[in-house]
Parts: C-alpha cells; sequence; structure tokens
C-alpha cells in the first residue's frame, strides 16, 4: 500500500505515483462528483438522515415521512362530471 502524502496543511495529497489526479473522488468530501456515478449494483451503506429538501433519504425516513399513508387503499377522486 503506497503512502500517503501531505501537503502543508496536513491534508493527504491528490498525487499519486508522481502525477495530480483531479478526477479522484475525495474522502472529505472536498471535490463534488462532476456527472453521474454508477454504483454498479452496489448499496450505499451508512448513510445519514436527510436534514435538506435535496439529502438523500433512507428507506426508514421515506416510510416516516408517509405519515402512515394506507397505500393498499386508494381512492380516486375527480371534479369532472363525465359519463362512462
Amino acid at each position: 500500500m503506497p503512502s500517503v502524502k501531505r501537503d502543508s496543511t496536513g491534508k493527504a495529497s491528490d498525487f499519486v505515483g508522481g502525477e495530480r489526479h483531479t478526477e479522484l473522488v475525495r474522502r472529505d468530501g472536498g471535490r463534488a462528483f462532476t456527472a453521474n456515478q454508477s454504483m454498479g449494483g452496489n448499496k450505499i451503506t451508512s448513510l445519514g438522515a436527510p436534514v435538506l429538501p435535496d439529502d438523500a433519504a433512507r428507506l426508514q425516513d421515506v416510510g416516516a415521512g408517509a405519515g402512515g399513508l394506507d397505500v393498499n387503499n386508494v381512492f380516486i377522486y375527480s371534479t369532472v362530471n363525465a359519463l362512462m
């Protein structure tokens, strides 16, 4: 395993094998994704609870947000008076 090189602030360097790799994902979140990322069929694990509206949501949070909706008994109401 290669040793981790650090810059003057102590952060891990983006240099691998003497070359700067700007396409690397940083553990500290210091570089945002610039395109869609495939998980290759794998799961994202240990996801934190959502705080902001655009945050990813866990299944338990989506279920809690439904507020006890019964999706098995759905009724459709219409304001249109139409003959079938």
